[in-house]
């Protein structure tokens, strides 16, 4: 399936996406699925197909400072610009609700809309990192240009091997943000936590938040997606895109799951 660029604008910045409407719309709701670092939407292609296949409008966007998205990242900034892209979709699409999934950092936004928001009608989760450096900067494929970062010119970028190399600067530079156990008690909609190998994320990170959301009596459902190899290759994204679909579709047809 084709998708379509598309570009709102937030705090006065163009936030770029790529939409994937299915001609059949089998159900009344709309899907977000956020990358993970240093990544581009153009990197999620097979995903963003995967979860169209369920009959649902996606939106998969260029995070703040990725890709065409030129804006600094900041966990603050990405949150916003989400909450900004549900209520695009909610009003384009007379999308009744909205799913907001996420890749690694792109997780922690997505984890973090679903608390501060109330914007997601449901999440999914894949390889969320507890604690993450919140890693401002810029790292859109203007700005690595502009740096000589780029590797080539499909937004594959050394932004990832320059970080390791720094990391020990990045971690006196900028603090770590909440720790994702203080949003539990305020994160409202169902969550799927897809867990399995990462080798940058570790499991007991996933397993701690989603067990102590279990023990608060949230509503958790748990799916084994084996192996991530960290650079998500296309059985790995059509994998995670299909357990969100599915996830999504189920969820969103319980009359039980309602947005307040």
């Amino acid at each position: 399936m084709r998708s379509q660029e598309h570009k709102i604008r937030v705090n006065g910045s163009d936030y770029f996406f790529d939409l994937y409407v299915p001609e059949n719309n089998r159900h009344p709701s709309a899907a977000i699925f956020l990358h993970g670092a240093f990544c581009s939407k153009s990197q999620y292609t097979h995903l963003g197909a995967a979860i169209s296949n369920k009959g649902m409008v996606v939106a998969i966007p260029d995070m703040p400072g990725h890709g065409k998205t030129t804006s600094e990242f900041s966990m603050p900034e990405a949150v916003e610009s989400t909450q900004e892209l549900t209520n695009f979709l909610r009003a384009r699409y007379n999308a009744e609700k909205v799913g907001v999934g996420g890749y690694s950092v792109g997780a922690r936004v997505a984890f973090e809309v679903g608390a501060k928001t109330r914007s997601a009608d449901a999440l999914a989760i894949a390889s969320m990192p507890r604690k993450p450096i919140d890693y401002v900067g810029n790292y859109s494929t203007a700005a690595l240009r502009a740096r000589g970062e780029i590797r080539s010119d499909n937004g594959i970028v050394r932004a990832r091997q320059l970080h390791t190399r720094n990391i020990k600067e990045t971690y006196n530079r900028f603090a770590e943000i909440e720790d994702a156990i203080g949003l539990v008690d305020v994160v409202e909609a169902p969550v799927l936590f897809m867990y399995g190998f990462d080798f940058h994320v570790k499991q007991s990170d996933n397993y701690s938040v989603f067990t102590e959301m279990e023990r608060r009596g949230k509503s958790v459902t748990r799916a084994y997606v084996g192996r991530m190899s960290g650079q998500l290759m296309e059985k790995e994204l059509k994998r995670l895109g299909k357990e969100t679909a599915s996830y999504f579709a189920k969820t969103f047809e319980e009359p039980s799951r309602v947005r307040t």
